[in-house]
């Protein structure tokens, strides 16, 4: 695999997943009742503990996000 294709691919890579990020996140800011209740009755956990994993998850995918595409990405294109 050459550094072209790995490039585009982790650029793309990143696009998907930031727009996963973003997505998850206005949906938990448009429609949080929505999200809340549905969780509750899947799992059992109550609201203030679901509202608190709903952060920790975000916080996390976002770092995975910035680990694993974006400091990647930019390495490979500071190379080429």
């Amino acid at each position: 695999m050459d550094l072209a294709l790995l490039q585009s691919w982790l650029g793309w890579s990143l696009i998907v997943n930031a727009a996963l990020l973003l997505i998850s996140s206005a949906v938990l800011l448009i429609g949080p009742k929505l999200v809340l209740n549905i969780h509750q009755r899947i799992s059992g956990i109550p609201a203030q503990q679901l509202k608190l994993e709903y952060l920790r998850f975000l916080g996390n995918y976002k770092i995975l996000v910035i680990v694993f595409n974006l400091v990647p990405w930019l390495a490979l294109l500071l190379v080429s």
